[in-house]
């Protein structure tokens, strides 16, 4: 009687199929839960910028706009203000970029305050309606820079 120690080309098989289907399950919802923390990440990096626009305007109320104009300050007159660090801007959807757009600040008259938004159309797909968006790039367009 012969004594074969090993597995059969059908064993064998059956394994490297198991491992293939589980692989196929397991591997779009790894994907899908990266690019949810990644997006939530991202909200929370431009709600800390808009907190430090909001620091930044208190303290620089004289550069605020009048009337129904607009203006916008960078991400570097935040971090040279002393509001945020530099380790706090990296755009998390993309590792290699610094989060760059322009930050507006307007007065809302409806509400009677003042108001900052960021103008990044990638922004605008997690957090924005579109009709709030479109307000905000028009404010974009027409804002003038603060001088730092």
């Amino acid at each position: 009687m012969k004594n074969n120690k090993g597995f059969t080309l059908i064993e064998l098989m059956a394994v490297i199929i198991l491992l293939a289907v589980i692989g196929l399950i397991v591997f779009p919802t790894a994907i899908e839960s990266i690019n949810s923390s990644k997006e939530k990440l991202y909200k929370e990096q431009v709600k800390r910028i808009l907190d430090a626009t909001d620091s930044w305007a208190s303290s620089n109320d004289n550069s605020l706009p009048t009337g129904s104009s607009a203006v916008y300050i960078t991400v570097d007159t935040l971090q040279k203000a002393g509001l945020l660090k530099k380790e706090d801007v990296k755009n998390p959807l993309d590792s290699s970029e610094k989060m760059d757009a322009k930050i507006v600040i307007y007065f809302d008259s409806e509400y009677n305050q003042y108001v900052a938004g960021y103008c990044d159309e990638a922004y605008s797909e997690y957090y924005y309606t579109d009709s709030e968006f479109n307000s905000i790039k028009a404010k974009c367009d027409s804002a003038e820079k603060v001088s730092d």
